[in-house]
């Protein structure tokens, strides 16, 4: 499909050299099988425990954020009242 994008002209892609891709090529293996490994260990754990994980991330990036956004806010405070 990306092929037949760009032919279309829908998507304007450059050519890389060899070197640059094989620069790549480390990483792109490693972000495939960190990907397939995640799969394969979450086909093999329960539902119930796999609904629980994914609802405890969200509650953590939400406390994160809460964390992060009042520091800002409290390290405004004092220079607003000067």
């Amino acid at each position: 499909l990306l092929l037949l994008s760009v032919k279309l002209g829908l998507v304007e892609m450059s050519r890389i050299n060899r070197s640059a891709a094989l620069s790549w090529l480390p990483g792109s293996v490693l972000f495939v099988g960190n990907i397939y490994a995640g799969s394969r260990a979450l086909s093999r754990i329960d539902i119930p425990f796999f609904f629980t994980l994914q609802n405890s991330s969200h509650v953590v990036s939400y406390i994160i954020l809460k964390v992060v956004h009042r520091e800002v806010r409290t390290a405004q405070g004092p220079a607003s009242l000067l």
